[in-house]
C-alpha cells in the first residue's frame, strides 16, 4: 500500500487535512479557509478547481511551478491524433 509524504509541518495544523493522493470527497471545502501545501502536479489540479469554492485558499510551497495557460481547448478527433503521430513537426507545436 502507498502512503503520501505528508510535510511536518502539516501535522501542527489543527483543522480537517487532506491529501490529494487519498481525498475525501465528504469534506466541504465551500466558504472555508483552506490552505495548500506543495506546488506540483496535484496542486495545479486542484487550486483550479477549489479556487472559486472557498473563501480563502493559500498556497504553500518551496519552489514555484511554471504553468503556461492552455490556448485552446479542442476536442482531439482521430484526424487530428492520426497528423500528429504521423507528421513530427505537427506534434511538436502542439505540444
Amino acid at each position: 500500500m502507498w502512503n503520501p509524504k505528508v510535510p511536518e509541518i502539516v501535522n501542527r495544523f489543527k483543522g480537517e487535512k487532506l491529501h490529494t493522493a487519498k481525498w475525501d470527497h465528504s469534506v466541504e471545502v465551500r466558504n472555508k479557509v483552506v490552505g495548500v501545501v506543495g506546488s506540483e502536479l496535484s496542486a495545479i489540479q486542484l487550486i483550479p478547481t477549489i479556487v472559486s469554492q472557498v473563501k480563502e485558499l493559500h498556497s504553500f510551497q518551496r519552489t514555484p511551478t511554471w504553468v503556461i495557460p492552455k490556448v485552446l481547448d479542442i476536442a482531439y478527433g482521430k484526424s487530428l491524433r492520426w497528423f500528429q503521430r504521423n507528421i513530427s513537426l505537427l506534434g511538436k507545436l502542439d505540444r
